[in-house]
């Protein structure tokens, strides 16, 4: 059977509605999910980072300082290349991080 110069060479079965194959929509579409969970994570980790920091640096004094550089944030003193919410979330990191370690130490 020869085939047109418009005709593909490859060809999805009838009752097939579109076979997954290099470049469709879905694989698009996975990748663009896939690097929205990447960037999630890459700041997941950011918010750990720096959270770990400033515990390791001020001690039980970390959850003041991370709710002065998210007030600053929030009220345009600072200027941060981060996301919005980024002081924020070191904030509940860090307070999720010293109830954890309440409650270890209650256990112990």
């Amino acid at each position: 059977m020869a085939r047109g110069p418009a005709e593909p060479l490859w060809r999805a079965p009838i009752g097939l509605a579109r076979a997954r194959r290099p470049g469709s929509s879905s694989l698009r579409h996975r990748n663009i999910l896939f690097r929205l969970w990447q960037a999630w994570r890459g700041r997941r980790e950011l918010v750990r980072l720096d959270a770990e920091m400033l515990i390791e640096k001020f001690g039980p004094a970390a959850y003041e300082v991370a709710w002065s550089m998210a007030r600053d944030v929030r009220d345009g003193e600072l200027i941060d290349a981060g996301s919005d919410d980024h002081w924020e979330r070191v904030l509940a990191f860090i307070a999720a991080d010293a109830a954890r370690r309440k409650t270890t130490a209650a256990d112990s």
